[in-house]
């Protein structure tokens, strides 16, 4: 593998990296519009046996959450979100213009005390491909 290669290889990962840490931040924010543009516009999500296809479907997955005002909203930025998303152990393999990535990941949630619990430990698994000059996803499942 030539050096450039090499390098090209190691950018598309951070790439990946980088959509896979800002969909957690998007969900814990409730940025429904922000996570729907991680994805391909035929992309999927599938969380157990519920799937959301396509954008708009995965904009409507966020139906019902919120209400207030979100913690990073100007005068709420001293406040901590009632729920995170925490990311690790990334394994991202790459092939040309497609990608699958393997995520463990771990959802604390604050409960009336103020203190986090863990509440699901999971690994998702991301199929990517390359549109645009950058990866976006196609399908993330959890398993």
């Amino acid at each position: 593998m030539s050096e450039n290669a090499g390098l090209s290889r190691w950018v598309d990962k951070l790439e990946i990296r980088e959509i896979i840490e800002r969909s957690v931040r998007y969900i814990d924010d409730q940025d429904s519009n922000a996570f729907a543009e991680l994805f391909e516009e035929d992309g999927v999500m599938q969380l157990a046996s519920t799937v959301f296809a396509g954008r708009q479907g995965l904009r409507d997955m966020f139906r019902g959450a919120g209400g207030g005002p979100k913690w990073t909203e100007p005068g709420h930025l001293l406040e901590q979100p009632g729920v995170m998303h925490l990311t690790t152990n990334p394994v991202i393999d790459v092939e040309g213009d497609n990608a699958t990535a393997e995520t463990d990941m771990i959802t604390l949630r604050r409960g009336d005390d103020g203190r986090a619990k863990i509440t699901l430990l999971a690994r998702y698994r991301d199929r990517l491909r390359r549109a645009d000059e950058s990866h976006r996803r196609v399908a993330r499942s959890s398993r």
